[in-house]
């Protein structure tokens, strides 16, 4: 942030004499309401550096600095000396920092303790970086599968609401989106799994899974409204998400919001473009590789500054149509013992029938011989 002196009228006594102007002997700095930010996330001041005065090659002076957030109350947090040496040659040795403990204000107030009051070029204000508790998450809003997408499934309950969601999201919070002016609803919010099946003509069946149980509300009140807020869960990827309300005899169906932290890839454009991502399989062995080993010697302001990929026409392959879970690969592995059982125990029957019928016909030749 940065200030600067404007022009005004100065004032003087029209006692029939001519109009004397006023002598400087402060300046009151205003950085504006968003200097003091948030509540929860103040702009913090750390310094302040000075321009030299307009017109003067050599200065020096006694500065100290007072603040305030209503022009009322003021304190001291801080003095410097300014100073400006200027040689023959035109190089100019300056202190012009002056520098004090993190502070959030919006008025500050400069007064010369030495050296002749004089308006600087500019003064600028810097500030600590800001630091947000809670980083920056992208959230998908979801609404309900329609009843017959679902109604085949075995296990469902007549009030579990199912949300088709992308397998490629590392989901790490979920939040229920309300329609109804008033209304609790306590649910338990999971996924389905697949496992080998325990019943007879069953190959596989569908367990639900919880992962978090909560209550979501939103409440209007003297024309206030409270609202829930998103859950913080341990990082998933799911294809679709359930929500199975507590309350068999709910009706609501809420939007769910999937949120997730956005991840930026940086890539060596080598090759012949276009460029393929592949992504779906939770089971893939990581290919990433540091920064510093994909882009060595870009300096983070460089890596801002490069050409943006563009995303083009999402395209299914066939190995995320024929992906099989952990639960399908483990019934198709006891269904191929089944079938090599089934096939030594034929095999078996062959062998013995054939060394059966061997005997009868040397049992029969050697009665032949015996007449």
């Amino acid at each position: 942030m940065s200030v600067q002196a404007h022009a005004g009228k100065a004032s003087g006594n029209t006692n029939g004499a001519n109009t004397t102007n006023a002598r400087l002997s402060s300046l009151v700095l205003d950085f504006g309401a968003a200097a003091k930010g948030d509540e929860n996330n103040p702009a913090r001041i750390e310094a302040l550096r000075f321009g030299a005065p307009k017109g003067q090659t050599n200065y020096n002076a006694e500065v100290w600095l007072q603040t305030s957030s209503d022009l009322k109350h003021w304190s001291t947090i801080g003095a410097a000396e300014l100073s400006w040496l200027t040689n023959d040659n035109g190089q100019t040795l300056a202190s012009d920092r002056l520098e004090f403990s993190p502070q959030a204000f919006r008025y500050a107030r400069l007064i010369w303790r030495r050296g002749v009051p004089a308006e600087f070029a500019a003064i600028h204000a810097e500030t600590l970086p800001r630091q947000s508790s809670e980083p920056v998450r992208e959230t998908l809003w979801i609404k309900p599968a329609a009843v017959k997408a679902i109604e085949n499934r075995a296990g469902d309950q007549p009030a579990e609401l199912i949300y088709p969601a992308g397998i490629a999201l590392p989901v790490e919070q979920v939040s229920l989106k309300l329609s109804e002016p008033n209304i609790v609803l306590p649910v338990a919010v999971g996924y389905y799994v697949e496992r080998p099946s325990r019943h007879t003509g069953r190959t596989t069946e569908w367990i639900f899974q919880p992962v978090t149980h909560a209550t979501f509300y939103q409440i209007t009140q003297d024309s206030q409204t409270r609202r829930s807020g998103a859950l913080s869960i341990a990082l998933r990827h799911q294809a679709e998400w359930v929500i199975r309300p507590l309350n068999p005899a709910a009706t609501a169906r809420p939007e769910l919001g999937l949120s997730w932290q956005p991840a930026t890839l940086v890539f060596l454009a080598g090759g012949t473009p276009p460029y393929t991502l592949s992504f779906g399989r939770a089971d893939a062995t990581p290919t990433s590789q540091p920064l510093n080993q994909v882009a060595p010697g870009f300096t983070p302001r460089e890596l801002a500054r490069l050409e943006q990929a563009q995303a083009g026409v999402l395209q299914t392959g066939q190995g995320a149509a024929t992906g099989n879970s952990a639960a399908t690969q483990a019934g198709l592995s006891a269904r191929q013992r089944t079938y090599i059982l089934w096939g030594v125990l034929i095999l078996g029957v062959i062998v013995l029938g054939g060394m059966a019928l061997k005997l009868i016909r040397q049992m029969k030749a050697g009665s032949d011989k015996a007449n």
